[in-house]
């Protein structure tokens, strides 16, 4: 799998990886983080709020920007 993956030149990601990613997509794309903590099996909220706080606060930056920008038009 390994030379394959090399051949193609595309990184090796491991399970926990894809795991994390697929946790970041669905917050960056708007899935409550209620709907991801229990999807990902996280016994409190405040686990997955912990391990993906750079999502949220990119997140938090995303939606000002959007805010200011709508303000900015009106």
């Amino acid at each position: 799998m390994t030379s394959i993956l090399e051949r193609l030149n595309i990184n090796r990601i491991s399970f926990h990886g894809l795991r994390h990613t697929n946790a970041s997509v669905m917050l960056f794309y708007g899935m409550p983080v209620l709907s991801v903590s229990r999807r990902l099996g996280h016994s409190n909220i405040q686990t997955t709020q912990n391990v993906y706080l750079h999502m949220l606060k990119e997140m938090e930056l995303r939606d000002t920007k959007m805010i200011n920008n709508i303000f900015a038009e009106i």
